[in-house]
């Protein structure tokens, strides 16, 4: 169940990433008619898959059976990120969507179209995995109870993007604009998502616990228990809770809730049932270990550390994709849009840095948490003994091999391993405690480390010279993009003429420029800067003054701006006929001009050379 966290924050970098192109692939109609049959052939791929593991599983007992299990459910889950991958980037659904007025004034409201479209492709594969399931473990589950309990297991990792949404939606909506440019300006996004995200995961409780539709644990012999066990612990908390996940009988128990105020103890009935008072006691004391190691928070502080290495890394991503041979030749040879290919290559890094984050680092955290919360119980109790026995029941009900770890908890046999190691010398502990302290100091100062290069990255000179670079690079690939597609429009060949003249690739310039006069003459600004760069040119080969004049002279037949007048008295001045360009200089200074310094400092340079001749 954690994996389809990694999934769906997957599903929400791939629409959060997405760009839309200029041009669909489909119409409307076509998209749509697409899009269903990806859909149904998907449900049909579930369905046959689930069916025919269902009827090859002789002993549920055997373990290479859940290793089966499990990897169809992984593959399937692979399938159900492309095919709405493909949803967004191939039938570009998103594109005849924004179009709706609802839409553009509430962006969230298609956001969370898009995540139930993504949040079907999973429920197709918790409902044809179900019979498989029941096969496995011998649990009579309610289909639609496993659905649903699958589903609303990641609502605590989609509770922050909604909000977030939500709230920005709000923002753009308000008649003042003090909000905005808080939230716009270079710091103030550093500033509000924190907050936000703190103030989330303190309310946030109340809200998953209602989808969970757990239900507060009646006054009795469990109740009083788990209170007096809280009592001695010291631990506040706001109920404790019925968890009705599975249908009740999956054997688990959780904690959730930063404050007090909105902290939930849950528990299964399956758990109440299958443990002793005394095994009860030992998995509330795990429990209770998460808290009291303040593991909720850290959790917070991780999840927070990825937003910040995001931020951190997401120019250097660009400026990586942009300027590396291989990627560049894979936009190039693709034949796409070269947004929507630099679109994909960019969610694809992204979520590899995601999947590795979450996989190995914050997996081993939550590993060694686990086992930090199991030694809590010595703690409380004193001893072991019934924590390893309510695993070894864990064990036995689930039918699961004790010994199959997973990315976040290790197996149940190595969990029992430790503590018996724990039980025999006490020093184990003290030598957990210290790996972690170690780990969460060298994460915190890795964090440190990266807020400070984050500022230096983001805010520096720099920054914003690398920026404008790409920008302008990137302006450039887009238009000779849209040239292969158009190669006789005469205004992408201006445009393209420009940039190039702007990042001083004055050969590439005149190229553009002589084509775009050619498909489309007479264009004043076009034979203005022709002749601009024939008689200023810092790479003085392509420097020719003969045609300078003559191109300028066209320009000033057309236009008589005072920038053109200036190319054509540059150009006089450069073929030495220093009195004509200091009369058309003088002549502009009568003219409506903002800036006239540059002109003042024209006619001084044509005064020096008239005065020196």
């Amino acid at each position: 169940m954690y994996g389809n966290f990694i999934y769906f924050v997957i599903g929400l970098l791939i629409y959060t990433t997405y760009q839309s192109p200029k041009h669909s692939n489909y119409g409307p109609i076509e998209s749509f008619l697409i899009f269903i049959l990806v859909f149904i052939g998907f449900a049909s791929i579930v369905f046959f898959a689930f069916k025919k593991l269902e009827k090859t599983i002789e002993k549920p007992e055997l373990s290479y059976n859940y290793d089966r299990f499990d990897s169809l459910h992984i593959k399937l889950q692979f399938l159900a990120v492309l095919c709405f991958t493909y949803n967004i980037y191939g039938l570009n659904l998103k594109n005849f969507l924004e179009i709706f007025s609802i839409f553009k004034t509430f962006p969230s409201l298609l956001s969370f179209i898009f995540l139930i479209i993504y949040t079907f492709y999973f429920a197709i594969i918790c409902y044809f995995s179900h019979g498989p399931y029941e096969k496995l473990y011998n649990e009579n589950t309610n289909r639609s109870e496993y659905v649903y309990s699958n589903i609303s297991f990641s609502i605590p990792v989609l509770i922050p993007w909604i909000f977030i949404s939500a709230f920005l939606d709000i923002i753009e909506l308000l008649p003042f604009d003090y909000p905005k440019q808080l939230i716009n300006s270079s710091g103030g996004d550093i500033i509000f998502f924190p907050i936000f995200l703190i103030t989330i995961a303190v309310f946030a409780p109340v809200i998953v616990q209602k989808f969970w539709r757990c239900s507060s644990l009646e006054n009795g012999f469990y109740r009083s228990r788990i209170e007096k066990i809280c009592e001695n612990a010291n631990l506040k908390y706001a109920d404790i809770l019925r968890w009705p996940i599975m249908g009740g009988k999956m054997i688990t128990a959780g904690v959730m809730g930063l404050v007090s105020k909105f902290r939930y103890i849950l528990v299964t009935n399956a758990l109440l049932e299958a443990l002793s008072p005394e095994e009860l006691d030992s998995v509330i004391a795990h429990e209770i270990g998460h808290i009291k190691k303040k593991h909720l928070l850290l959790y917070l502080i991780f999840f927070a550390g990825f937003i910040l290495f995001s931020y951190s890394i997401f120019d250097l991503i660009r400026y990586f994709i942009f300027y590396s041979y291989f990627l560049l030749k894979l936009i190039e040879s693709s034949g796409e849009n070269i947004s929507t290919v630099f679109s994909i290559v960019f969610t694809i890094i992204m979520i590899i840095i995601f999947i590795i984050y979450f996989r190995f680092l914050f997996g081993f955290f939550m590993r060694n948490f686990e086992r930090q919360a199991d030694l809590y119980v010595f703690s409380i109790i004193g001893h072991a003994s019934f924590l390893i026995s309510s695993l070894e029941k864990i064990t036995f009900f689930s039918g699961r091999p004790p010994d199959r770890p997973n990315w976040h908890h290790y197996s149940i046999k190595e969990r029992i391993d430790y503590l018996e190691k724990c039980q025999q010398d006490s020093i184990w502990i003290d030598k957990h405690e210290k790996k972690l302290k170690i780990s969460i100091i060298a994460y915190l100062i890795g964090i440190l480390i990266l807020s400070i290069l984050t500022y230096y990255i983001h805010y520096s000179f720099i920054q914003k010279k690398l920026t404008k670079e790409f920008h302008i690079e990137y302006t450039q690939r887009l238009i000779e993009d849209e040239i292969k597609k158009t190669p006789d429009d005469p205004t992408l060949y201006k445009l393209l003429g420009k940039v190039c003249l702007e990042r001083k690739k004055f050969k590439k310039a005149l190229i553009s420029y002589h084509k775009s006069n050619a498909l489309k003459p007479n264009d004043p600004e076009i034979l203005n800067d022709i002749a601009w760069i024939y008689a200023t040119c810092e790479n003085h080969i392509l420097r020719d003054y003969q045609k300078a004049l003559e191109f300028a002279l066209q320009a000033y037949n057309l236009s008589q701006s005072p920038h053109i007048i200036d190319t054509l008295a540059e150009s006089y001045y450069v073929n030495g006929n220093f009195e004509k360009a200091l009369e058309l200089e003088k002549g502009i200074m009568t003219m409506k001009v903002d800036d006239k310094s540059y002109y003042m400092k024209q006619i001084e340079k044509f005064e020096k050379a008239l005065k020196n001749n």
